[in-house]
C-alpha cells in the first residue's frame, strides 16, 4: 500500500462522489462518467508531476504537507464553500448540486495528490 498511495484519494473520491450522486438521485450513467473522468484527471496530474505511481514520502510527511496546503488555501476554501451554500439556498437543480459537490471533492483530492508528489512547496 505504501507504493500506491495515489490510489487512496482516487478511491475516496469514487466513494464520496458516488454516494453523493446516489443520495441526490442522479442517473447512474452520469455518475459513472463523472467518476471516470475525474479519476483520469487525478491520475494524470500525479503522473505529470511524478512520472510513476510510487512515492517516497511517509504518511506523516504527506499529512503534514496536506495540512500545510489546506492552511495556505483556507481563504479560497472559505470562498468556495460560501458560494456553494449561497447556491444551495438559491435553489439548484440536482445535477448542478452534484457537479458543485464533486468539484469540492476534487479540490481536496487534488490537494492530497499534490501532497503526495515530490514537488516543493513554499512555506507561508
Amino acid at each position: 500500500m505504501n507504493k500506491y498511495k495515489v490510489l487512496l484519494p482516487i478511491l475516496l473520491n469514487i466513494i464520496l462522489s458516488g454516494l453523493t450522486g446516489l443520495m441526490i438521485s442522479i442517473p447512474y450513467l452520469n455518475i459513472l462518467w463523472l467518476l471516470l473522468y475525474s479519476s483520469l484527471f487525478e491520475v494524470s496530474i500525479y503522473w505529470l508531476i511524478n512520472k510513476s505511481l510510487k512515492t517516497d514520502r511517509t504518511s506523516l510527511q504527506i499529512s503534514k504537507r496536506f495540512k500545510s496546503f489546506l492552511n495556505q488555501t483556507k481563504w479560497f476554501q472559505l470562498l468556495l464553500i460560501s458560494y456553494y451554500i449561497f447556491m444551495i439556498f438559491k435553489g439548484l437543480e440536482p445535477e448542478l448540486l452534484y457537479f458543485y459537490s464533486h468539484v469540492l471533492i476534487i479540490f481536496y483530492v487534488t490537494i492530497y495528490v499534490l501532497s503526495i508528489s515530490n514537488i516543493k512547496m513554499k512555506n507561508a
